[in-house]
């Protein structure tokens, strides 16, 4: 593995870490493993999403185009690490950033 790869992989194990705790931090929501689908599972539900949506946006400087959104992409604390790390910045986002190379 490269050293891109292997600090690609830091980063992305970081802001894995980073959102399973914020989930359960601040929107007490528990994800048993970083793929368990949270819809499925109850642990998402009309207004925790709403407050989900929120924190995106909010902590990671991410702008959601809510035409766009699949709610696929806030199924599992991957999905959400995908979502965070396929938009542009809108703002000083740097863990987002980096992850896409937006930002050294």
């Amino acid at each position: 593995m490269s050293p891109e790869q292997q600090s690609f992989q830091r980063k992305h194990e970081s802001l894995l870490n980073r959102v399973s705790s914020d989930l359960e931090t601040r929107l007490g929501i528990l994800a048993p493993s970083i793929h368990t689908d949270l819809f499925e599972t109850g642990c998402l539900d009309s207004l925790s999403t709403v407050n989900l949506l929120s924190y995106i946006e909010n902590e990671h400087n991410v702008a959601i185009d809510f035409a766009d959104l699949d709610f696929q992409m806030l199924s599992s604390v991957e999905s959400i690490c995908r979502l965070i790390t396929s938009q542009p910045p809108d703002g000083p986002s740097k863990q987002a950033a980096e992850l896409e190379g937006w930002a050294s």
